[in-house]
């Protein structure tokens, strides 16, 4: 803010602060002068707010009779003088490294955005009961504090801002013990590094040196320690257990009753994997934790585990660091990482591979392309599996699945590799779903190495309660099926359909002509009815055609698929829509395809529901409702809501149009009720309409005899019976009585050039006098 704005805030504030009661002017002119130089451009929109904030705030440090303090609450005019859009969350407490992440993380950690935050560092004098009594520039001063401004995206409700204010506020005491013990933390090193030493009467020297090298190096800034602790062994035989040394804990780890090994627990009693990690393994041991750092970043903390090894050469317990690599340790390359670079070359060798040439180099970059947890987490043995694997792919066009469960069985790591031109981010997102379900996983973290050449590797850490079995050959094939091609997969699809021979052809003629968007997000099984489809236009001679099938995966909301496949380009919507809304479907999507190349196709593809939300029964409607589509779009029939009729009964198109005419001439001659009316009923009762469709050709129909018109009529009758509504009675009786009135018709004659009914006028319901004896009505 510049200095005119700035003093403006000051007068704003003490005015503020003179209503507020608070006369320190000094300490809030020095407050209010921190918070303004401090305000981000997102708070700064609402120039406004700013000096009823300071003013708020300063209020909220007068008084901290703890370390830290913490509110969050919803600002309002009346209360706080500014009503800030959502809840803000409040802090003080005394300055250090990792808050305002740490705070910010936490927050974030119940699904609410910071938008803006305020973060002044003061230095502070205050009595002995927490009172402040000056603010001073905190580079001069020996006491400062950290106040922070967080500005919430959303108002949290008195539950909410509860949960927020004690995460926070465990959050503080997390980072307070961290920075409180710090150095004691890292003069633990010396005591893992003795351990480490100490172990080389069970362990072999190159194991001893790799250890202490990598605690060594976790001290030149590789690792943020963040807790310590020591566990021990007691007992013998079946009653050997496991509990916390009391008081070596530190840091996040310094509070023993928040341990579940506080009290000895037998080792019988726990998962036989970590049962075992505790009697035996490796003499230092990196990994993951299941618990995400409270502090700096919200990741998965690590573990640097060193066995105490006994006077007679069993295990007595363990020295325990947690916490997080740092940036640094990330970038510093893996084949010169202590333990890390003894694995490389023990692959090295174990491959006989010599110094520079093509495959030890290939291996080299391969082994850099791990993750260094799952580098430091897999044994040798394990990683000469992958990697000699992946070497071996390198000039294959394969796709091949590794997967490791973690040795505390808290992860499983995967790792797909696949050739470069077969990754996407859709593929990624298809296997980290199946990675989930199939291990029940709470989450997954992923990281993609691209190398110049083949193969692309995508590594997956998927975090579980625990390891359960799977079935390795079926999870491969699942993988190999996600990562084909999409022309691989739609050959596959189509030679399931037709002959082998005519697919690969229908494949190379039409694959390459479909756009990018659509091979990227068509499913598979609509793509190839697509393609046979069109193959089949571009050989009939006809100008288009209709298909009908259902999505089976890939959405929460399956649709009914409607496609129109043209020659010559789009039609305007304008003139398609209504057909589609006539037969009472919900159009949800409308996807266009312009194919490239001869012939101008285009595929109009809808996306449809029935109006209760559900697929159309394509195996028993879908002659009906292409034959219907087709006539309105390219003979140009006509086309109204009676076509409901088509999708809700068996009727066809041209049945349905023996109800449209009768409608059509009973409407002449007693205009009643309106045509929507009489649509709307007749589509109501379809059990009804159908029948009257089928009285008509019992009738008339040559093919007939009519011995059933007498029964049939009887169940129309006792259906009209049941109907509640007096109008549509009358409605449907009409149809009834229309149809008894006619005595002849061409309506079966298949060279017809118009549908004609004779009817004997004085059995027309409602017709007004005078009338013929007959009358001839033709549509």
């Amino acid at each position: 803010m510049d200095s005119v704005r700035v003093d403006d805030l000051l007068d704003e504030v003490k005015r503020l602060a003179v209503d507020r009661g608070i006369d320190d002017r000094e300490a809030l002119s020095a407050f209010a002068a921190s918070f303004a130089a401090r305000v981000p451009p997102v708070i700064e929109q609402d120039r406004s707010s700013i000096p009823a904030r300071a003013a708020s705030m300063f209020e909220f440090i007068l008084a901290k009779d703890q370390p830290s303090k913490v509110r969050v609450f919803t600002p309002t005019a009346d209360t706080h003088g500014y009503d800030g859009g959502g809840s803000v969350v409040e802090v003080c407490t005394g300055d250090s490294p990792f808050l305002l992440d740490s705070i910010t993380n936490e927050i974030e950690r119940h699904e609410v955005k910071v938008s803006g935050v305020v973060h002044p560092v003061l230095g502070v004098d205050r009595d002995t009961e927490g009172r402040l009594q000056a603010i001073r520039h905190a580079r001069h001063s020996m006491t400062r504090e950290s106040v922070e401004h967080y500005q919430l995206d959303s108002v949290l409700d008195e539950e909410a801002a509860a949960t927020v204010q004690a995460g926070v506020s465990r959050v503080l005491d997390d980072v307070r013990a961290t920075v409180a013990d710090f150095h004691q933390m890292r003069a633990k090193l010396d005591r893992m590094i003795e351990l480490t030493r100490i172990g080389g009467s069970a362990y072999s020297q190159k194991e001893v040196d790799e250890g202490v090298a990598l605690l060594e190096w976790l001290d030149d800034d590789n690792f943020v320690f963040l807790g310590y602790r020591e566990y021990r062994l007691i007992g013998e035989g079946d009653d050997r257990a496991v509990q916390v040394v009391p008081g070596t804990g530190l840091g996040i780890l310094a509070d023993a009753a928040r341990s579940t090994v506080r009290e000895p627990v037998p080792l019988k009693e726990l998962p036989p994997d970590r049962a075992a990690r505790y009697e035996k393994g490796d003499l230092v041991v990196v990994t993951k934790t299941n618990r995400r750092s409270p502090v700096h970043r919200t990741a998965k903390m690590d573990y640097i585990g060193v066995r105490i090894m006994g006077p007679d050469g069993t295990t007595a317990g363990e020295a325990r660091m947690v916490g997080l690599f740092t940036s640094k340790a990330y970038m510093h390359p893996a084949s010169e990482t202590p333990m890390l670079r003894r694995k490389l070359y023990d692959i090295l060798i174990a491959e006989d591979l010599i110094e520079g040439s093509h495959d030890h180099k290939a291996m080299i970059e391969l082994f850099e392309t791990f993750s260094k947890h799952d580098l430091f987490a897999s044994s040798t043995e394990e990683l000469l599996g992958v990697l000699g694997g992946l070497l071996k792919l390198q000039e294959r066009d394969h796709v091949k699945l590794f997967i490791r469960p973690d040795t505390l069985h808290r992860s499983v790591s995967i790792l797909v590799a696949l050739p470069r031109d077969r990754f996407n981010a859709a593929l990624r997102r298809e296997l980290q779903d199946l990675f989930l379900e199939e291990f029940g996983g709470t989450s997954i973290d992923y990281h993609l190495a691209l190398g110049e050449a083949d193969p692309a590797q995508i590594h997956f850490t998927v975090w579980v309660p625990e390891v359960t079995d799977y079935d390795f050959e079926r999870l491969e094939s699942q993988v190999v099926a996600l990562t084909r091609s999409w022309e691989e997969r739609l050959l596959g699809t189509l030679t399931g359909r037709i002959d082998h021979i005519q697919a690969r052809e229908l494949a190379r003629e039409w694959a390459g002509r479909f756009p990018d968007y659509y091979s990227a997000s068509t499913p598979i099984e609509i793509a190839a009815t697509d393609m046979i489809r069109v193959d089949q236009l571009s050989k009939s001679g006809a100008p288009m055609s209709v298909g009908l099938q259902n999505e089976s995966t890939g959405k929460d909301e399956r649709l009914t698929r409607i496609a129109l496949y043209r020659e010559g380009g789009k039609r305007p919507l304008s003139e398609l829509l209504p057909a589609l809304e006539d037969l009472g479907l919900t159009v949800v999507e409308e996807i266009p395809s312009r194919l490239s190349g001869p012939g101008n196709y285009f595929i109009h593809d809808f996306g449809v529901l029935r109006p209760d939300g559900s697929q159309i029964d394509v195996a028993s409607s879908s002659r009906r409702i292409v034959d219907t589509l087709e006539a309105v779009w390219h003979h140009g029939a006509e086309s109204d809501d009676l076509n409901r009729l088509v999708v809700s009964t068996s009727l066809g198109p041209r049945e349905v149009e023996i109800l449209r005419a009768y409608r059509t001439y009973w409407r002449r001659v007693a205009p009643i009720f309106t045509l929507a009316y009489v649509n709307d009923t007749l589509a109501a009762h379809p059990e009804l309409s159908e029948l009257l469709v089928d009285l008509f050709a019992e009738r008339f129909d040559p093919e007939r005899d009519g011995s059933r018109y007498g029964e049939m009529r009887s169940a129309m009758l006792a259906g009209l019976d049941a109907i509640p509504s007096i109008e549509e009675d009358r409605i449907l009786r009409s149809f009834l009585e229309l149809i008894e009135a006619t005595v002849r018709t061409n309506y079966y004659q298949d060279d017809r050039p118009a549908m004609a009914f004779k009817l004997v006028s004085k059995d027309v319901p409602d017709v007004p006098l005078p009338h013929p004896l007959y009358e001839i009505f033709v549509i």
